[in-house]
């Protein structure tokens, strides 16, 4: 698509060109090929100017010896427009991504028993996620890959990141725990929470509807149910967001970590960190 179509809509776009359009004209002699353009000039780009291409200006403005000034500003307009065109071309290809989106099967199961109550999920592991959507993502011109970052002791965050074959990319971030639970050593505890993170924000990111979400969450009496693994993650989000301490909110919520927090508790403990978030 060409640049000179939004430049009719966009005042920047219009002084920024046609301002370099009038410097490139001043430099091309009367009678040449290239003299068309100073027509353009005079008349601040009119509509009949939309076949021209901001490559094209940028060829004559070169051959017409014009300034460096010039150069560098015809060269930032054909940027913005490969970034805006980039950036639509990902939007069109999530919206059409959408049409082609397997179902997501929770094809393993967790059932184990402690002191605190039996403890019974359904989850998608990691590897039958990216299976299914690798081959659709790579249809429409996308792909995805993860960033870690472990800096802080006892937690580590994974970023989503959603990129599109004309160069505009996505990024969707959580950070958790890691998950010590069971007889996990360190490298364990931080793979699994960093596996668990990896599933969630490529879901997330790609916008995928996930079914009733029971990970983590024990079964029993009410009493004894803790928040699922979308709740925590969700607990997780708003404490960053309000710049909240983890271990005072654990404090307030009478548990020694966030994953023992009670279901029963969860949109009291929810509502309380939402007030503490401060309006942008």
């Amino acid at each position: 698509m060409s640049i000179w179509r939004k430049i009719m809509t966009d005042n920047n776009y219009t002084n920024d060109i046609t301002e370099a359009a009038q410097q490139v004209a001043q430099r091309i002699p009367t009678g040449s090929p290239d003299a068309a353009i100073e027509d353009d000039a005079k008349t601040s780009l009119p509509v009949s100017t939309t076949h021209t291409s901001a490559m094209s200006l940028l060829d004559r403005a070169v051959a017409s010896g014009a300034s460096i000034e010039v150069l560098e500003k015809l060269i930032a307009l054909q940027e913005r427009n490969d970034t805006n065109e980039a950036r639509k071309a990902f939007d069109r290809a999530m919206a059409d991504v959408r049409v082609d989106l397997p179902a997501i099967i929770k094809n393993r199961e967790v059932d184990f028993s402690t002191a605190k109550g039996r403890t019974s999920y359904r989850y998608e592991d990691l590897s039958q996620v990216t299976e299914q959507l690798a081959p659709v993502l790579s249809k429409h011109g996308l792909s995805f890959r993860w960033r870690t970052n472990s800096e802080t002791p006892g937690s580590v965050a994974v970023t989503c990141i959603i990129s599109h074959r004309d160069g505009h990319n996505e990024e969707t971030t959580l950070s958790s725990e890691v998950d010590n639970s069971g007889n996990k050593n360190a490298i364990q505890a931080l793979g699994s929470a960093t596996s668990y993170l990896q599933r969630y924000t490529l879901k997330a990111a790609i916008g995928i509807a996930a079914s009733p979400d029971t990970d983590g969450r024990s079964v029993g009496n009410g009493n004894g149910a803790t928040i699922s693994g979308g709740q925590l993650l969700k607990i997780q989000n708003l404490l960053a967001k309000s710049e909240s301490n983890i271990q005072k909110f654990c404090e307030y919520a009478k548990v020694s970590s966030l994953i023992e927090i009670k279901a029963e508790d969860y949109d009291r403990l929810a509502k309380a960190l939402e007030k503490k978030i401060k309006p942008i």
